[in-house]
């Protein structure tokens, strides 16, 4: 039986793409730094 993925609420959506639109134009070289 398929697992039931859990619902994604306005206010995590709204924080995700906040967060993702901040990161948009990060190089490789910045993301392997951040890790």
């Amino acid at each position: 039986m398929a697992r039931l993925r859990p619902p994604v609420y306005q206010k995590t959506m709204k924080t995700r793409r906040e967060w993702a639109e901040a990161h948009l134009n990060r190089t490789y070289e910045d993301w392997t730094s951040a890790l």
